[in-house]
């Protein structure tokens, strides 16, 4: 495994200039295995802040509803479901899977990032947004356009910094390169992830693109 690197809120790459998944941890999820542990994408940052694309099931329900109150008492703030189109890096490239992913986007306190790493080569780890393709993420910039809409639906004051940060660093990528990255490539995990949660207040959106 590689060695630990601090991560700080500044230091976190956001799938607006590129993909670089962390791994978190969460200690009230156990795995067989007692590893709380998942593949986690970064969306966006905002001062104080940041909203990440984690696979379905891994964030305890309990938790993403209290989070959906006003306003969130903890760490976790507001929480929607996705319908993402599913990509697999191949040769530097994101090629579509033929699968959508159930993703969840969450907003989390910078403390957070406390429970966040990177990941290690030769690693696994239970949780993957698909266990059936564990290489495989939900695709970015679809990703991006459905979380903005998200928000721009939402009149929050976390959500309407994520807003106007976006407005500033808008990066159309769709015509950027992805750089290939080694952590994409990461071996298959053990096991399959737990059930999808329950409505939960959640809000559910799904892509008719496959």
């Amino acid at each position: 495994m590689a060695e630990a690197v601090t991560l700080s809120l500044e230091a976190l790459v956001t799938l607006e200039h590129d993909v670089e998944p962390y791994v978190m941890d969460w200690p009230d999820v156990l795995s067989d295995d007692g590893e709380p542990e998942a593949a986690v994408l970064i969306v966006s940052k905002r001062p104080g802040g940041f909203l990440a694309a984690v696979p379905v099931g891994f964030l305890p329900e309990e938790v993403l509803a209290n989070g959906n109150v006003d306003p969130p008492p903890g760490l976790v703030g507001p929480s929607t479901v996705l319908r993402v189109q599913g990509k697999v890096m191949d040769h530097g490239t994101l090629a579509p899977t033929g699968a959508l992913l159930t993703v969840v986007v969450v907003d989390l306190d910078e403390g957070v990032v406390n429970s966040l790493r990177t990941v290690g080569q030769e690693e696994v780890y239970p949780f993957t947004f698909d266990p059936d393709q564990p290489f495989a993420i939900p695709d970015p910039p679809q990703l991006l356009t459905m979380v903005r809409d998200w928000l721009s639906a939402n009149a929050s004051s976390t959500q309407a910094a994520y807003l106007s940060l976006a407005e500033e660093e808008a990066v159309d990528l769709e015509d950027a390169p992805l750089e290939e990255d080694r952590s994409v490539n990461t071996p298959p995990p053990r096991r399959a992830r737990k059930a999808a949660p329950g409505k939960s207040g959640l809000q559910t959106q799904e892509s008719d693109l496959l």
